[in-house]
């Protein structure tokens, strides 16, 4: 079993056309969960299975108060028609790419920056201790951005599958001016 509701739809893609996760590590699943970017903004999720289970789950095995929504399905099939049109998985491995270069750039400047993960568009990176990360935070949103929420050390972000190299830049740009400023006030205090 594969939950793709996060990772799901090419957010962690390392190769065109690479739309789950279980891609990545050679899994053929059983069963995989989706969500989330799979309704393009509706709420939607769904769990597809391999011809063998789907055979054996006969009518009422499973239900949902909502499933089978025309609109969540028509959502759905527009979302992942576009997503494939737009050649999304191309774009997270280019931006991928991008913000990589970029924080190791601000690493190398900073010494706050420990360690950086990043799948796809899964990207985090950890600061010295929790509070680091929750001064981070208030100092980055004061240059317009936010990052998700956090109880350890590290920040993370999710950005959608569209965004733009300029859009990359910027964001980069608003790190490098929040981590000055966590620096100067780790000095003040």
């Amino acid at each position: 079993i594969c939950d793709e509701v996060q990772t799901g739809f090419g957010r962690v893609a390392e190769k065109e056309g690479q739309w789950f996760a279980c891609q990545n590590y050679d899994i053929v699943p059983d069963i995989i969960i989706i969500g989330k970017s799979f309704g393009g903004g509706y709420p939607v999720t769904a769990v597809v299975t391999n011809e063998k289970i789907s055979h054996a789950m006969v009518p009422g095995y499973d239900g949902s108060t909502f499933g089978g929504n025309p609109m969540a399905m028509v959502s759905a099939m527009i979302a992942t028609r576009q997503m494939q049109n737009f050649n999304l998985t191309k774009n997270v491995i280019d931006r991928s790419s991008q913000i990589k270069e970029g924080l190791y750039k601000l690493r190398e400047k900073y010494s706050l920056i420990g360690d950086i993960r990043i799948k796809g568009l899964f990207i985090g990176f950890d600061l010295p201790s929790v509070e680091h990360t929750w001064k981070f935070q208030q100092l980055l949103a004061r240059h317009s951005i936010k990052s998700s929420l956090t109880t350890d050390k590290t920040i993370r972000f999710l950005p959608p599958l569209v965004i733009s190299k300029e859009d990359i830049d910027f964001l980069l740009n608003k790190i490098d001016l929040a981590l000055d400023d966590l620096e100067k006030y780790d000095q003040d205090n």
